[in-house]
């Protein structure tokens, strides 16, 4: 109409029109961020929905029970509750002594459900629970490019929009802020470009902590509160050990002998708690060179050399070592005795 009526010219009419267009395309675009979408214009086009959380019938809780618990075992109940948090998209926090299994169930969490794992430390920065790397993951490649987070915005993640993230009360509080903002309101300001992103609804976090001897943990309450499920993980029973170290067909004196060394490990301060993976690590060299460990002392040398590890390197530590080597050395020499 203002074309016909001459009131101007064509060229600026065109101009007025894509700005108009440009316009309607940035309110398009703030609605999606409002309802739940990416920040920028940008991050709208090019980056892809996370797919949608699973109907009823396509999140098999008796599968994924079978598959986690054929690795993990003596944890059926804390399992199965565990399962139906992730199933109702709440947050979960399992919290237990070390080396009973914890890192094991969530990587395996993680391989039936996707999402992604995410290992913390002390020194683990927002930096990098958003848009970093973090250089102690050990399982899978993150990309340098892009942290925990990112990678659930932008779709690298393959499966459900989970976090599994591994001792997570070592994060700084700063960091767990920015956590927290995230748990609650599915959404985070990256520090690196300082937009505000959006998680998908179906977010949620299972995590893991250990029970310290040495240090107090206080985390923070509010923190806390996020999580609509704590799980107390019970110590690993003997039975549940002995299926795990079947195939390895060690002696019968052998597994005894190594199930109580791993008690008598988990009273002492000093001492790293003996985990099944190292449990399992002594079983493989045993099997290897069963005929080497059929000899007593070199059968002590192998429980020192794979079992008995010094958490705190001070005079205390290294006179925990000597005590636990001493009660070795005379179990092995009352109840053994020859050939094993």
């Amino acid at each position: 109409m203002i074309e016909e009526q001459n009131i101007i010219d064509a060229e600026i009419a065109e101009t007025v029109k894509r700005d108009l267009e440009l316009i309607m395309q940035v309110l398009e675009t703030l609605s999606h961020e409002q309802s739940g979408g990416l920040a920028g214009l940008e991050a709208a086009s090019t980056l892809e929905r996370i797919p949608s959380y699973p109907e009823e019938d396509f999140f098999d809780e008796e599968l994924i029970f079978k598959r986690v618990t054929s690795v993990v075992k003596g944890h059926d109940d804390e399992i199965r509750r565990i399962i139906r948090a992730i199933k109702m998209r709440d947050n979960v926090l399992i919290i237990g002594r070390h080396a009973e299994g914890k890192t094991e169930l969530l990587l395996q969490l993680h391989k039936c459900l996707g999402g992604i794992y995410f290992h913390c430390h002390e020194e683990v920065s927002e930096r990098e629970l958003i848009a970093g790397f973090n250089p102690s993951a050990f399982v899978g490649v993150n990309p340098v490019h892009m942290g925990c987070l990112m990678q659930i915005v932008s779709g690298e993640v393959k499966g459900l929009p989970i976090a599994f993230i591994d001792e997570i009360m070592k994060l700084r509080p700063k960091t767990q802020i920015i956590l927290f903002e995230a748990m609650n309101n599915k959404r985070f300001l990256n520090p690196v470009d300082g937009k505000t992103y959006y998680l998908p609804p179906e977010f949620s976090v299972v995590s893991s902590s250990n029970i310290e001897s040495v240090v107090q943990e206080t985390p923070d309450i509010a923190f806390l509160d996020r999580f609509g499920k704590i799980i107390m993980w019970k110590d690993t029973p003997d039975d549940a050990i002995r299926e795990i170290l079947k195939p390895y067909g060690l002696p019968s004196r052998v597994v005894d002998l190594i199930l109580w060394v791993r008690r008598q490990v988990a009273g002492m301060r000093y001492l790293v708690p003996v985990s099944i993976r190292n449990l399992q690590k002594f079983a493989l060299e045993y099997d290897r060179y069963r005929s080497t460990y059929r000899n007593p002392e070199e059968l002590k040398k192998l429980i020192i050399d794979r079992l008995l590890k010094v958490r705190v390197l001070n005079i205390f530590g290294l006179r925990e070592f000597e005590e636990a080597k001493k009660k070795i050395e005379q179990y092995i020499g009352e109840r053994l005795g020859g050939v094993v």
